[in-house]
């Protein structure tokens, strides 16, 4: 009887001390980490002003601090990016109006510098018909550079105008030969080139080729 009734008293002691384990296991392991479970789901769901802070055993303690700081990093992070964001706003919108009065400004001066053109390649083109048979061949062969250059810078004026509205614009591409444009340029910059004494070449690329010109 006196082993049955210390078994019992043992047993029963064990029970208790398995229930009293069991109650401090969760208000001091299982309570915590379901705090900091349910708090981290916050912050994860966007409230990144909500402070991380947990009580129990030092480990649990410690990963809480290490989640907040975790938390303080990002949130750092996040008010320089919308900083840089904000900033970035600004110089675009800031570009877009210096684009704007670029365009602007290059339209109008496009205008401006094609009437006095005009009038320059008139005139001389009423002078070489004018006066064409009391002209010797060289002042008809200036005449005819003179007409030549305004209608080259008539068309350089034109091209900066389309230059300044690339990106802005959408308009059709045109592949053009390499060949072409590399002619052009050499006639355009035909006088410095003669009086430089240079000399223009231009190496095959792929399918393209061109010829040394001096």
């Amino acid at each position: 009887h006196r082993l049955r009734v210390t078994m019992g008293v043992i047993a029963a002691g064990m029970l208790v001390l398995l229930i009293g384990l069991g109650i401090w296991l969760h208000h001091s392991v299982s309570a915590p980490i379901t705090r900091l479970a349910a708090t981290v789901q916050v912050v994860a769901a966007g409230a990144f002003d909500r402070q991380v802070s947990v009580t129990g055993p030092a480990e649990i303690t410690a990963l809480g601090r290490g989640v907040d700081s975790m938390r303080a990093r990002i949130l750092t992070e996040l008010h320089d990016s919308q900083a840089l964001n904000t900033r970035l706003e600004v110089q675009a919108a800031e570009l877009t109006r210096s684009n704007r009065d670029l365009e602007e400004f290059a339209y109008v001066a496009s205008h401006d510098l094609q009437e006095p053109l005009r009038k320059v390649t008139g005139f001389c083109e009423l002078l070489a018909q004018r006066y064409r048979d009391q002209l010797d061949e060289r002042a008809r062969q200036y005449i005819d550079f003179a007409v030549d250059g305004a209608r080259r810078m008539s068309l350089l004026i034109n091209d900066l105008l389309a230059f300044s509205r690339v990106g802005r614009a959408e308009s059709p591409t045109e592949i053009l030969p390499s060949e072409s444009l590399l002619a052009q340029a050499l006639r355009n910059l035909a006088g410095p080139i003669t009086a430089a004494s240079a000399q223009v070449t231009c190496e095959q690329i792929g399918r393209a080729s061109c010829r040394e010109r001096v």
